[in-house]
């Protein structure tokens, strides 16, 4: 996912030390973990699909010059 996919991967990891240790109360505590787990994910998630359609996209440019390329 490259160093966009890598700095959300890390951000993950360690949120639930940084909550663990700011956030006193355990019920806002885990609260705040099962949100920054989903948030990571969805993030990710968005990495990945934006990576996907770019390559889909190189894929398809590919595509049409060789058509173009067979017509000619």
């Amino acid at each position: 996912m490259g160093s966009k996919g890598h700095w959300v991967h890390m951000l993950g990891l360690l949120a639930p030390l940084v909550i663990g240790e700011v956030v006193k109360d355990p019920d806002k505590r885990w609260r705040a973990v099962r949100i920054s787990a989903l948030v990571t994910a969805v993030a990710a998630e968005m990495i990945w699909r934006k990576r996907v359609r770019e390559r889909d996209r190189e894929e398809g440019r590919q595509e049409c010059e060789d058509k173009r390329g067979r017509e000619r």
